[in-house]
Order: C-alpha cells, then structure tokens, then sequence
C-alpha cells in the first residue's frame, strides 16, 4: 500500500515500509513509533513514513505532518527540475578552442584583407573581401570538430555498452575516463548485490 503523505508513526506493529523511492536504494526497513534522537537525519529516522513510499508488511497509524508539495517527495522532485545541468569539462574545452581558432582565423583574414586592399590602392575591395576574408575564415574555423567529436563519443558509448555501462550523457566519458576515485553510497546499484570473499584471516596468517 502507499503511503499517500508524511506521517510521524505513533503505533506499528511489524511494520516493514519500502523507501527506495525517497532514499535510492532498495531496502525494506523495519519502522517503530520510537523516538529518535534530535542529530538523527530524517532519512535514518524510522518514526517517519515518507509519501510515495511503500508499506509492505504489517500494520500502524500515525499523524500527518505534510502533504502535497510540502512533503519530502515533492521537495526532491522540485530540487530535480530546477537543477541546470553544467556544461562538461570535454564541452568547455571543445567551446574554448574552436573560439581560440575563431579568433585567429578572424584576425589572419582582416590581416590579409587590409593589405590586400591598400597594395591593390583600394581597388578590387570586393574581391579581397571574397577571397582575401571570406575563404580565409571558412577554411579554418573547425566547423566539423564538434561532429568529429559527438561520432567519436558515440562510437565510445557503443562499446561501453557491451560492458554493460549505459551512459545518458555522453559528454560524461570525458570525466569518467579522468576519474581516479569514485566515492559513492549507491551499494545496490553499483554492485551486483552478491556477497564474495577475497582474503581470509585464519590462524594468525592471510589466506587467498
């Protein structure tokens, strides 16, 4: 059954309630009508029963204490749909040097237009324009790069999904192939939720 608001439990009986949705991971914990203790995160507390959540087993009551968009459900939904997503570091270089090309293109093509037209004595402007700016700015700002590049990340994705690693952004390889060490608490959902012993410590010494 789910829980349509958060409600502070006054009375459980064997109440088990499944809170993936709110905390991320997919557990199924015992809740209590205990008090708990002020410095206690309100995601540990297990007096509180969040909306959206479910219950799963047992039986309880309790008093509401939020609805609707006051609840702890709706205040994350709301902290996901203003997030603005940045930039990545691989997009901020690409943008930093095709603008750095851009420039020196620009700047080489008025070079060769303003010489061009005072040797010529301002004759022929039209043509040095075409053909002294124009050709000049075309032939070297790196209008392909940002293609080149979105293939390559593609290609990339294709064969990390063969790893079973499915990537939404593919931007992000960038900073994962940068990554030394990734600190995260997502245990069910990064491992494959399967207990394994690499070394054992028996009788005084490490056993393989």
């Amino acid at each position: 059954q789910r829980i349509p608001a958060d409600v502070r439990i006054l009375k459980a009986n064997g109440l088990l309630i499944d809170a993936s949705i709110i905390t991320g991971v997919k557990k199924i914990d015992e809740y209590h009508d205990e008090s708990v203790a002020r410095h206690v995160n309100v995601f540990d507390a297990k007096n509180v029963a969040f909306k959206g959540s479910y219950c799963v087993e047992g039986d309880g009551y309790g008093v509401v204490i939020r609805t609707g968009v006051y609840t702890i459900l709706a205040s994350l939904t709301d902290i996901q749909t203003t997030v603005t997503v940045s930039k990545s570091r691989l997009q901020q270089d690409l943008d930093n040097f095709v603008n750095f090309i851009s420039c020196v293109a620009v700047c080489m093509a008025l070079f060769f237009f303003v010489v061009g037209i005072i040797v010529s004595k301002f004759h022929n402007i039209l043509y040095y324009f075409v053909y002294g700016f124009l050709i000049i700015v075309v032939a070297n700002i790196p209008q392909g790069l940002p293609a080149v590049v979105v293939s390559q990340l593609a290609i990339i994705s294709q064969r990390m999904a063969k790893k079973n690693v499915f990537i939404k952004r593919p931007d992000a390889i960038d900073n994962l192939g940068a990554a030394t060490v990734i600190c995260t608490d997502k245990k069910a959902s990064l491992t494959q939720n399967s207990m394994k012993v690499s070394k054992v410590w028996y009788n005084r010494k490490e056993c393989s």
